[in-house]
């Protein structure tokens, strides 16, 4: 993560975005903060016209961390069972 200077304020950089579709072929944008935690930017739909509601929602979507296969266990010869 990186410090960057722009329009006169310190920025940090949380991630980055891609644009993604949805199967209906909606658009959005998603990354990642670390492996369990993805963000998601979504126009929002109830937007009207010279409305005052924000353009985009920015969502924290928890993921389930990917599970490992099983490590086997490494038995030396050295050990004795009890």
């Amino acid at each position: 993560m990186s410090n960057n200077k722009g329009e006169g304020q310190a920025r940090i950089q949380l991630s980055g975005l891609w644009k993604q579709e949805t199967q209906s072929g909606k658009a959005y944008y998603s990354g990642n903060l670390d492996p369990s935690v993805q963000l998601q930017l979504w126009p929002n739909k109830f937007k009207e016209e010279d409305d005052k509601r924000p353009d985009l929602i920015l969502y924290v979507v928890k993921r389930e961390p990917k599970k490992k296969p099983a490590e086997k266990e490494d038995k030396s010869s050295d050990e004795v069972p009890f």
